[in-house]
């Protein structure tokens, strides 16, 4: 297959499931269209505020997309491409947008609660606390990751550094106008300019800081937009990213359909690679593009608290996960044209970031573009999707926080963002974060059973029939997920202690123990249920 067939072909796929999926979907989470959602029954004008679709579509997709769409795709390919290109399109349908959406709307219809909460209802007390957690060593260890990854990617390319910095205020006017009811369309249109003026007039000013400085700036910048109101800074900041990301995508994809470089990756190298077995190591490598548990920590948080509608909740969450598989296709395709199997081991395996800015840089070169502005086009791309991610990650770790410490602060938002920025810090120049996040990722396998198994219970405990939609959206991942999960924390387990890896292990074992608890007490609930609906039959 050539590149041509690869981008289109996967682009099919993508559209026509979006369509074919609505209904049996928006079935199984039950949507209401006169239903009035919490961002209406809970209004705060702070965290609780309803946002037009188009609006909450860039900011849940730039949100759980990040960079880790790019760097997971890229790692992927280890296995050759066409594992990589399998178990994307078929995990994002039937297990990664699926779980993104059930979550959210579990939240809608539940008071914005999260996974945990309902979890230590409806399944154990036990296993809610301890998927609270996890959701917040997730948006914690993300926290801390990005503005690490933030500040050496503007180090690495100065002339990206204020370009990124005036897109803060130009996205608080443009939430301004917005929210005093300016008409959408023209809106967006004039902001776009705007947007690609501050660009092209930063671009020619770089910034020549420290990676110390620049974090300092991060740590800053991140306290403030997790506390002020979401409609001030990060919905708005992350729909118009989508433009800017959007808009260097396909210039990337779109310059390998015009000229159509030669794949050079091999379609497939080895069950076993330096990775790990394909099976289960690919389901926990290619985790955002596919399936990721982890994403529910935006569906709950901050997507559920502002969606308009619930008939809005499939276009927003469930094509928000269709669009980081968009993404993490065209990431691989730049790789598969631009490097061989050798170069990608040498350098694109160990530094997916970089070879997605330099990968991206080659194919605006294919147009003639000078490949500094190319590269900084890449760094911008790249640095948009690592604020977006950034901020909305803090906001939600801070919920969490607050869900934790509520007998103590958790009811000051400002105590809650001080202290959780604190802690982040502390992860950040403290601990291996990018060695510990390689055990939260894998958890993020673990969080795909919570709304699943949730799903069940409900149904169970209404008296409902498992429908056949219902068997192969929920019933089936479930039974697929729950081993790989176990099957893969195993083999890391194994891996770490070979490593001697001690502070990845112990949190590889808190994974372990998440896993197993979470499988027994829903099991036990689930065959419980089952056997009081046979007694009554």
């Amino acid at each position: 297959m050539g590149i041509f067939g690869y981008l289109i072909g996967s682009w099919a796929v993508l559209l026509v499931a979006h369509k074919a999926l609505k209904k049996p979907v928006e079935g199984i989470a039950k949507v209401d269209p006169t239903a009035e959602t919490i961002a209406h029954t809970m209004y705060d004008g702070v965290d609780y505020t309803p946002q037009n679709k188009y609006v909450l579509f860039g900011h849940h997709w730039m949100s759980i997309a990040g960079t880790t769409a790019i760097f997971a795709s890229i790692t992927g390919l280890i296995w050759g491409w066409l594992p990589s290109l399998i178990w994307m399109l078929v995990g994002v349908h039937f297990a990664g947008a699926t779980t993104d959406y059930f979550a959210g709307m579990y939240a809608v219809k539940n008071q914005g609660k999260s996974m945990g909460e309902l979890a230590s209802e409806k399944i154990h007390e036990r296993t809610g606390t301890l998927l609270t957690v996890l959701y917040f060593l997730a948006g914690l260890m993300v926290t801390s990751m990005f503005i690490e990854v933030m500040a050496d990617t503007v180090v690495g390319v100065p002339e990206a550094g204020l370009p990124i910095l005036l897109l803060i205020p130009v996205a608080m006017l443009f939430g301004v106008t917005i929210k005093k009811g300016f008409p959408l369309g023209p809106t967006t249109a004039v902001f776009v300019i705007l947007l690609l003026i501050v660009v092209g007039i930063g671009a020619n000013f770089p910034l020549n800081l420290s990676v110390n400085a620049w974090m300092a700036v991060f740590i800053f910048y991140t306290l403030g937009a997790i506390t002020i109101p979401v409609w001030v800074l990060l919905s708005p900041r992350d729909y118009l990213n989508t433009v800017l990301v959007i808009g260097g995508l396909i210039l990337g994809a779109s310059a390998m359909l015009i000229f159509r470089p030669e794949v050079q990756l091999p379609m497939y190298t080895s069950f076993f690679t330096e990775r790990g077995p394909l099976w289960p190591m690919i389901m926990a490598t290619i985790t955002c593009g596919a399936a990721s548990g982890v994403h529910q920590l935006i569906a709950f948080g901050t997507t559920a608290r502002q969606l308009e509608k619930e008939k809005d909740g499939y276009f927003v969450m469930f094509g928000g996960m269709q669009g980081e598989t968009f993404m993490a296709v065209v990431s691989a395709a730049m790789i598969m044209t631009f490097f061989s199997y050798d170069g990608f081991m040498e350098s694109a395996y160990p530094d997916p970031g970089g070879a997605f800015s330099n990968a991206l840089a080659n194919a605006l070169e294919l147009y003639g573009l000078d490949p500094v502005w190319g590269g900084t086009i890449g760094a911008l791309t790249f640095g948009a999707l690592l604020l977006t991610t950034l901020d909305s990650w803090a906001r939600n770790g801070r919920y969490l926080l607050q869900e934790l410490t509520w007998n103590y602060f958790g009811k000051s938002r400002i105590i809650t963002s001080i202290v959780f920025m604190i802690i982040a810090v502390i992860v950040l120049f403290y601990t291996p974060v990018m060695d510990l996040w390689s055990g939260i990722a894998l958890g993020s396998i673990t969080l795909l059973t919570v709304p699943l198994s949730l799903l069940i219970i409900d149904r169970l405990e209404s008296g409902e029939v498992f429908d056949r939609n219902f068997k192969i959206f929920v019933v089936a991942p479930l039974i697929v997920i729950y081993p790989s999960a176990l099957a893969a924390v195993i083999y890391e387990l194994y891996r770490f202690v070979v490593e001697q890896n001690w502070l990845s292990f112990v949190l590889m074992v808190f994974m372990a123990y998440v896993i197993v608890s979470m499988a027994y007490y829903s099991i036990s609930k689930i065959l419980r249920l089952l056997k009081e609906r046979k007694a009554e039959i």
